[in-house]
This record gives C-alpha cells, sequence and structure tokens, in this order.
C-alpha cells in the first residue's frame, strides 16, 4: 500500500498544474465540439494541443521536453475523454 500512494504521488508531481490544465482543455474541447462534428472532434483536440506546444517552442522560445509533457498530458485527457464518451453511447 506504501508503494501504491508512493506511486501515486510520484504521478501528481509529474502531472503538475499545468499538466492538469492540459488534460481539462483537451477533454472540454472534445465534449463540447462532439455534437457538432462527432468524431472530428477528436482530430480538433489533438490540432490544438499541436500548435499551442508549436506556438510555444517558436514564439516563447520554451523548452521542447515542457511541450512532450504537454503533448502527454494532451493525450491523457484525449484518451480519458473518449473513454467516458464511449461508456456513455453504450449505456
Amino acid at each position: 500500500m506504501k508503494k501504491f500512494l508512493e506511486l501515486i504521488k510520484n504521478f501528481y508531481n509529474w502531472l503538475n498544474t499545468d499538466g492538469l490544465l492540459h488534460i481539462s482543455f483537451t477533454s472540454m474541447i472534445i465534449t463540447f465540439s462532439f455534437l457538432l462534428i462527432r468524431w472530428w472532434s477528436v482530430g480538433l483536440a489533438v490540432l490544438v494541443g499541436i500548435a499551442k506546444e508549436v506556438y510555444d517552442i517558436l514564439v516563447k522560445k520554451s523548452d521542447p521536453k515542457l511541450s512532450i509533457h504537454d503533448l502527454i498530458c494532451d493525450c491523457i485527457g484525449i484518451i480519458m475523454t473518449v473513454i467516458l464518451l464511449l461508456v456513455g453511447y453504450a449505456g
């Protein structure tokens, strides 16, 4: 149990506030656009996530390693939302 709690703590520290924002925004993009463009909303969320990171690297001159973290968090938000949508339509 102690190792499990340590694993959760490490994941939370890795995720941080910025990661939670990425998960939240990709989830909101899919959720709000799903009724209009169905599964294209997943592509829209991916496109917005990549465009934001390209902007950060080229304009803000941010560290590309941070961009990998942000893209992973975008993917977590996308996968989580798609699973919830599939469960919602199956039920």
